[in-house]
């Protein structure tokens, strides 16, 4: 008896090992593309937030400053244009704001003129460097104004600097009459 021989003998299907290598090799190419823009978003989104949360720091000194100085009375230029003083809201003392050697320094005196306190203001992240602070005093009209405008960089430390500026006007919200 003669063995059943099959008349439709067809090709295997299947890959061959050498489309099997370069569908690999296209398939890897693409992940390390697709992985490298992946890590540039991340490390992109992670200087993002670090420069929001400088920012948002430094907004919340200059605030605090704006506050105080809108609140207070008396105001005067000292140290040229790097500091001001002023009365606060209190009536007790005076306050001054200096800028000096990158650093915002807050000073308390009392009555008879002598320190009660002596507070650095910047933020202290690390990563911000105040450049210039001025303070430019206007007491022309009955509504005296302060003109403050600081200028830093940051992103010393991730290798891209990157330069600000900052402005705020303030003006004394009791009328000196």
């Amino acid at each position: 008896m003669k063995p059943y021989i099959s008349k439709n003998h067809t090709k295997a299907k299947g890959f061959t090992l050498v489309e099997m290598i370069i569908a690999i090799g296209i398939f890897s190419v693409a992940m390390v593309m697709g992985v490298a823009a992946v890590v540039s978003i991340v490390n992109a989104n992670r200087v993002s937030q670090s420069q929001s949360l400088i920012f948002s720091n430094l907004s919340i000194a200059i605030e605090g400053m704006t506050k105080a100085i809108r609140v207070g009375t008396g105001y005067s230029q000292s140290d040229g244009t790097a500091g001001i003083t002023f009365i606060p809201s209190s009536g007790v003392g005076t306050v001054k704001y200096l800028f000096s050697e990158q650093k915002i320094i807050r000073y308390v005196y009392d009555d008879e003129g002598i320190e009660v306190s002596e507070n650095d203001v910047t933020p202290d992240t690390g990563e911000i460097i105040v450049d210039n602070l001025s303070f430019n005093v206007d007491t022309s009209n009955e509504q005296p104004k302060v003109l403050i405008r600081l200028k830093g960089h940051s992103g010393v430390r991730a290798g891209s600097i990157k330069y600000f500026y900052l402005q705020s006007l303030v003006s004394q919200r009791l009328l000196d009459l």
